[in-house]
């Protein structure tokens, strides 16, 4: 009788809300928000574990936590100031390019952060109401539906979808804090930090340190206000995912008698309207919000994947790593919440098509019945359907967030943005018809080489203090009252070449402002390309290095894929223009025709395929393809063997058995182990189970444990599972199911001595503990299977041995 009560009795499944409790809390204690969350105590359904359910989400009107979280954002309205600032004073400086990308991140970041913080601030309460809305509709289509299986499915993917989005963002947070700490070390007066603020030459550690913490703090509230926006969407996108897949038609008309047919149709549709006017509510207050958010670091996107592919030669390498982790980062935040918030049009569209065809083949019986009531009601019920439109998640007014909207940005957007942004010039490939060749160019000369391809980067100075020349970057170039002055080492330091052919650089402190001229340099010009001495005046005794930097060469532009570039000198005569658009305003005007001229030598690798090799290698694939074609063939028809042998045996004993007392092994996930727990309560269904599973078999008692548990167990669910909890995964041995791999197993051997409680249950936690090396098993061999170019390569190297050495 209790084992009858208890299964009539409707469980209590945790919410999507509930389940993110523990988020919440994070969030007001941190002073994201403060929320203020109330609970009722369960009822005698709940399980142990559960001592409140969620009844109430708001907002607390004072305390300590509301006036964390106005400090909090009156320190994120300052850091966007002071960032926004500093952007608008490197831009008025005319810095570089790459210097006003970089920077363009950290006050795009700050804005979008605070716009989130500001829509919580003014509509908080608004929004705590909406969550407590759509919790309690959640927990009565869970209590309506209490019995259905896929209220514990939904239930449980809550809580996995919680555990996998907090790990995530817990490697997300230390990866960035991390990468975050070697930018600040790798440059620590990068104009976004605070100690950018500390004068020129003054270096203390004390003022670094403090600087590092303070970025730390800031990163973690920047990623904490994008978080809180993600993971609202996401759980209000599964509350609705969910309930539509609750109140979706499964299975088939004929489970229900024409009036529970027209019943749960009706009620299915009343929580069809309630969902969609819920989603209209939270469209209305964030709609324009997601449109900011992700349109704001969509464009954000787009400096981060176009900044290091352009400037990759410039950019130092501990900032390219912070590029790739954060484009990285936005890569997997947008892949996964664009289908999550894309899932509830796509749910919404399946509930109508799901009832559409229920209605269809239900209208004949229904029809056939004498009952008119059920005629009229049943078209009732078809209009309201008919009527139903699909809701999701907009976009402002543009459009409403698909699953497939990920995709379809990066399959328009992103390939024709990386496209454009390779920089071609570094690496040359000029394909011919039985070769290729590379132009390897020194770092040097590719970096000087960009000067024919980005306009006005570095500019050829002539100083009017000893008519020296020099090659430098155009920003260090300014006027004051109309002349032109260029800070230069007096004497150069060692690697200043380094400086110079750095198009991002900046003159360093205590450097001389030396006059430059602008006027009839081609002649000097000349000899500096040709690498020859240059004259000067009087002034030579001041020996500043400068005419002698002759580590500049300028680069060949790349050849057309006709022409044949091996092993030759190749003459160009290029203008001032072509070489430097910076040198217009130097150069006489009367000097057009000029030209320039410097020989270059391509170092060429030539590489000539054997034709026999080559034949010899594609014989040895083609051998190595059949042969795993068989090879996959074989297992597949054993495999087929073996379901037909475990087939037969459970039919032969089920045969005389009703189809109400057979279950479907294997089981797949936690909802399956839960039913078929809630099922083997029955005695019928137990005892008939045991006689089944005793048939399997096996040599020994061992192989016999492992036939019976890859019988019912699927390898995906035998790798969450454990014999005990020791190990946090999910307890198998106090389970209903393995009472019945014991008692199974102990009746198919009831001679055997091995066949004890004991014994069993130290079979079952080894094959469950040996699931994972199972996996990696597979795994491996799918690697093999996919990659059979890589393998054929080693095993014909291997071969082609044996045939030249028979003997061996």
């Amino acid at each position: 009788m209790k084992v009858k009560d208890t299964m009539t009795k409707a469980p209590y499944y945790p919410t999507s809300y509930a389940t993110n409790v523990p988020f919440l809390k994070f969030l007001k204690y941190v002073g994201i928000y403060p929320y203020a969350l109330k609970f009722h105590i369960p009822g005698e359904n709940s399980p142990p574990g559960e001592e409140k359910i969620l009844a109430e989400v708001g907002t607390e009107k004072g305390g300590p936590f509301v006036f964390l979280n106005k400090m909090v954002l009156i320190l994120w309205i300052i850091r966007t100031i002071f960032q926004s600032g500093q952007f608008i004073r490197y831009w008025i400086l005319h810095s570089s390019p790459v210097m006003l990308f970089s920077l363009m991140l950290w006050p795009g970041t700050s804005v979008l952060g605070l716009i989130i913080g500001v829509k919580y601030w003014f509509h908080g309460e608004k929004i705590c109401a909406q969550i407590t809305n759509a919790n309690d509709l959640e927990a009565e289509i869970y209590e309506s539906y209490n019995f259905d299986a896929h209220v514990i499915t939904t239930s449980l993917n809550h809580r996995q979808k919680f555990a996998e989005r907090t790990r995530l963002v817990i490697i997300l947070t230390i990866i960035g804090i991390i990468v975050m700490t070697l930018k600040q070390i790798d440059e620590p007066r990068f104009p976004a930090f605070i100690y950018n603020l500390m004068p020129e030459g003054t270096d203390r550690v004390d003022m670094l340190v403090i600087s590092f913490i303070v970025q730390i703090i800031l990163h973690m509230y920047a990623w904490g206000y994008a978080v809180h926006l993600i993971i609202g969407s996401l759980n209000f996108s599964r509350v609705l995912d969910g309930c539509l897949d609750i109140i979706s038609f499964h299975g088939a008309p004929k489970m229900y008698s024409n009036q529970q047919f027209l019943s749960e149709l009706d009620k299915s549709l009343r929580y069809f309207e309630k969902l969609s006017k819920l989603m209209d509510a939270d469209n209305e207050m964030f709609a324009w919000i997601v449109f900011s958010q992700f349109g704001g670091y969509l464009f954000l996107g787009c400096i981060i994947a176009y900044t290091p592919l352009q400037y990759w030669t410039v950019v130092p390498k501990l900032s390219l790593l912070m590029y790739i982790f954060i484009f990285v980062t936005w890569i997997i935040i947008l892949c996964r919440l664009f289908p999550g918030m894309g899932s509830v049009y796509d749910k919404s569209i399946v509930f109508i098509e799901s009832w559409t065809a229920g209605m269809a083949y239900s209208q004949e019986d229904l029809f056939l019945t004498e009952v008119t009531s059920n005629k009229k009601y049943f078209k009732l019920l078809k209009f309201r359907l008919a009527s139903c439109v699909p809701f999701g998640v907009k976009c402002g007014d543009f459009f409403i967030i698909r699953k497939s909207t990920m995709l379809t940005f990066f399959s328009i957007c992103e390939p024709t943005a990386i496209c454009n942004t390779i920089p071609t010039s570094l690496v040359w490939l000029v394909p011919t018809e039985q070769q290729c060749v590379f132009s390897l160019l020194p770092p040097v000369v590719q970096s000087i080489s960009a000067m024919s391809i980005n306009k006005k980067i570095f500019t050829v100075v002539e100083f009017k203090i000893d008519l020296g020349l020099s090659v430098v970057p155009t920003n260090w170039i300014s006027s004051i009252g109309g002349i032109d002055l260029c800070p230069y080492p007096d004497p150069p330091p060692k690697d200043f070449y380094k400086l110079q052919s750095n198009k991002d650089s900046l003159p360093k402190d205590g450097w001389t402002n030396l006059e430059k001229l602008s006027k009839e340099t081609v002649a000097k010009l000349k000899r500096l390309l040709e690498n020859k001495p240059i004259d000067s005046s009087d002034a030579e005794g001041v020996k500043r290095g400068r005419s002698s930097s002759t580590n500049f060469n300028i680069a060949a532009a790349p050849l057309a894929p006709a022409q044949p570039i091996f092993g030759v000198q190749t003459e160009i005569n290029p203008s001032v223009d072509e070489i430097n658009p910076g040198i217009d305003h130097l150069v006489d005007t009367n000097a057009e025709n000029n030209s320039v001229t410097t020989n270059l030598e391509y170092h060429c690798l030539q590489v000539e395929p054997d034709p026999r090799l080559t034949e010899l290698l594609n014989e040895f694939r083609k051998f190595q393809v059949e042969s795993l074609r068989n090879q996959e063939l074989l297992l597949e028809r054993i495999h087929q063997l073996e379901k037909i042998v475990l087939n037969s045996l459970n039919s032969q004993q089920g045969a005389a058995c009703s189809a109400k007392n057979t279950w479907s092994w294997p089981i797949k996930d936690e909802g399956e182990l839960i039913s078929v727990e809630v099922w083997l309560r029955d005695p019928t269904n137990y005892n008939h189970e045991v006689s089944v599973l005793s048939k399997i078999g096996g040599a020994t008692v061992t192989k016999c444990v492992y036939n019976t548990l890859q019988w019912m167990i699927s390898h995906e669910l035998a790798l969450t599972l454990r014999l005990t909890n020791k190990s946090g995964k999910i307890s198998f041995g106090d389970k209903l199911i393995a009472k019945l791999i014991r008692d199974s197993v102990k009746r198919g051997n009831e001679d055997d001595d091995d066949a004890t409680d004991s014994k069993i249950n130290n079979h079952i936690g080894a094959w469950l503990r040996q699931s994972a090396e199972r996996d990696k098993s597979r795994k491996k061999k799918n690697e093999i299977n996919t990659a059979p170019d890589t393998e054929a390569t080693s095993g014909e190297a291997g071969a082609g041995g044996a045939e030249e050495n028979p003997g061996n």
